[in-house]
C-alpha cells in the first residue's frame, strides 16, 4: 500500500507546526521584497530632489539664484534681489527731480505765505505761544529743561516746545515767526514725501502728483495756519523721514 507521506510530503511535518508558519513567512518575505523594490524606485528621485533642495538653500544663503533668469547679475556674493531692491536700489534723484522738488517747495510757500499776516487765536495759542513765558522768552537753559519735563497743554512733546522757543528766539514773541515756521515745515514735508515716493516707486511723475496733492490739499490749512498745530507739521516731517529711512533698511 503506497505510503501517504510520499503523496503529501508535508504531511510528516504537520505535527511540528512548520506548515502553518510557512505561509506567514512567505507573506513577510513578499512584503520585504515589495518594500525593497519601492525603495529602489523612490531613491533616485528622492535623492536628486534632496540634492536640489540642499543646493537651493546653499545658494540662497550666499545670494545666488537657482535659475539664470532670476539671477541679479552681481555675482555669487550679491544681495538677494527683491522688488524693493530693483526699484530703490537703482533709483537716484536726477536733476529734473531736484528741480521738481524745488518747484514743489516754492509753490507750497507761495500758497500758504499769506498766513504770516495772521494773528494769534484764542484757541490754544495762548497756551502754546502768546501767553506762555517759557516760549516767548526764547530758547534758554531753563526753558530747555522745562520743555522736556512739562505736560503743559495736556501733551508731552518736547520737540514742539523747543521749535516754538527757537522761533521766539529768532523772530521774537510775535505771531510772524511761528506762522512762518509752520509754512516752511509743511513745504519741506511735501518735498520729503516726493523724495520718499520716488525712492519707493522709481516713478517721478506720480510721486510729484501725490506730493503736490498733499501739499496743496485744503485739509492741511488748519495745521499750517494754526500755531498750536505745530506738533502736526513737525511729526509729519519726522514720519516721512522715517519712511525714507525704512526704504534704506529694507533694501539692505
Amino acid at each position: 500500500m503506497p505510503d501517504a507521506s510520499l503523496d503529501h510530503p508535508s504531511g510528516d511535518r504537520k505535527g511540528d507546526g512548520r506548515a502553518s508558519r510557512r505561509p506567514a513567512n512567505e507573506r513577510v518575505a513578499a512584503d520585504v521584497r515589495e518594500r525593497r523594490n519601492l525603495r529602489r524606485e523612490r531613491e533616485p528621485r528622492g535623492s536628486s530632489t534632496s540634492r536640489r533642495s540642499r543646493t537651493n538653500v546653499a545658494r540662497a544663503k550666499v545670494g545666488v539664484s537657482s535659475s539664470p533668469h532670476d539671477a541679479p547679475g552681481d555675482g555669487p556674493t550679491g544681495t538677494p534681489e527683491t522688488a524693493l531692491n530693483r526699484i530703490a536700489g537703482a533709483y537716484r534723484l536726477s536733476v529734473k527731480n531736484w528741480i521738481a522738488a524745488a518747484i514743489l517747495v516754492a509753490g507750497t510757500l507761495a500758497l500758504y505765505l499769506p498766513a504770516v499776516r495772521c494773528e494769534f487765536v484764542k484757541w490754544d495759542d495762548d497756551t502754546y505761544a502768546s501767553e506762555n513765558d517759557h516760549v516767548t522768552t526764547g530758547l534758554r537753559a531753563g526753558n530747555f529743561t522745562w520743555a522736556w519735563t512739562t505736560i503743559d497743554g495736556a501733551n508731552w512733546h518736547p520737540l514742539t516746545w523747543l521749535s516754538l522757543q527757537l522761533d521766539a528766539s529768532l523772530f521774537g514773541p510775535g505771531p510772524f515767526g511761528f506762522h512762518l515756521d509752520n509754512i516752511v515745515q509743511h513745504a519741506l514735508n511735501g518735498a520729503v514725501l516726493f523724495w520718499f515716493l520716488c525712492r519707493l516707486t522709481g516713478k517721478s511723475v506720480p510721486s510729484f502728483a501725490v506730493a503736490a496733492l498733499f501739499a496743496c490739499h485744503p485739509l492741511h490749512v488748519e495745521s499750517v495756519a494754526w500755531i498750536s498745530e505745530r506738533k502736526d507739521t513737525l511729526s509729519t516731517l519726522f514720519w516721512f523721514l522715517t519712511l525714507g529711512a525704512y526704504v534704506s533698511y529694507a533694501r539692505a
